[in-house]
């Protein structure tokens, strides 16, 4: 874990989940703040007191890996917080997210701070488009598809904070199914990112990387790969937790009950962006609603 400062404005401390580093005019502002308190903690002791004081977080999706220090930073540094305007109500109300998992009052395993943070304060919300962060011009940039909101940070040197748009290497080639909230709008997010010019790239798991291109052809591959691999389980007709269960065997996937459940949303969305390519119906069975192919 460390702070790499990129150009005199803009630095990322690089970590499991990386922040980026914004200077500004009163201080210096994080996009995103890590899992927990101490990720906050260990990025301001990395930074030092060079950049000044620490003045503002930018979310750029409400996951909990994303937010945790958020609550931290409004409390003991007083900082303000932007988040983007679709998502900001799971920042606010953190305990969303295991209840988007679970679908009711979820399990205790959904309530750590790996999918429930500490709630905080949204206090602007943001849209995409130019911003200014006080002498920081910005371009706020769509990137919905891993969450339904979430927003990438293109900043004046050409730095592009990409958010969870793109996964590295090692985290696409070990697990293969990444999570996404909209599988055909995640997509579009991997081609929109490809035809925008950036002089670097900001990975919050993946650190600083000076090009994409390839790990972005990577990540589509991949993501197409398990969708046709979902496709193939679906053949007979099963039900979405029937296809998960085939899946995990295929990849060698061994979850915990948290990670099942946020496993099985990206399941469910590979299976909706199949019936909306009109490849994939629903029947019901018995008490059993089924994933079958659509007949030629």
């Amino acid at each position: 874990m460390s702070f790499r400062i990129l150009t005199e404005q803009t630095g990322i401390f690089e970590s499991a989940v990386s922040i980026g580093v914004l200077k500004m005019e009163s201080g210096f502002a994080f996009i995103d703040s890590g899992v927990e308190d101490s990720a906050v903690k260990k990025a301001l002791q990395s930074i030092g007191d060079g950049w000044g004081a620490f003045k503002a977080i930018l979310n750029t999706h409400a996951h909990a890996d994303h937010i945790g220090g958020n609550a931290w930073s409004i409390r003991n540094r007083g900082v303000k917080t932007y988040g983007p305007e679709g998502e900001a109500h799971y920042i606010e109300h953190p305990d969303l997210e295991p209840h988007f998992l679970f679908g009711c009052a979820p399990i205790p395993e959904l309530m750590n701070k790996f999918y429930c943070a500490k709630a905080s304060d949204v206090h602007h919300r943001l849209r995409p488009g130019s911003f200014e962060l006080e002498d920081r011009k910005l371009n706020l940039i769509d990137l919905k598809g891993h969450s339904p909101g979430m927003l990438g940070v293109i900043t004046e040197e050409g730095l592009f904070h990409v958010a969870d748009a793109i996964m590295p290497e090692s985290l696409v080639t070990k697990h293969k199914l990444m999570f996404v909230h909209n599988l055909g709008e995640h997509l579009e997010t991997l081609e929109r990112v490809a035809g925008l010019a950036a002089s670097g790239y900001l990975l919050s798991h993946g650190g600083y990387l000076e090009k994409v291109d390839t790990l972005i052809d990577l990540n589509r591959s991949v993501l197409l790969e398990v969708n046709d691999l979902i496709f193939t389980l679906a053949a007979e007709g099963a039900e979405d937790t029937t296809i998960h269960a085939g899946l995990c065997q295929r990849l060698g996937m061994v979850e915990n009950p948290g990670q099942y459940y946020l496993n099985h949303t990206a399941v469910r969305a590979h299976l909706k962006y199949l019936k909306d390519l009109g490849k994939l119906d629903l029947i019901w069975d018995q008490g059993r609603l089924l994933w079958v192919p659509v007949s030629a």
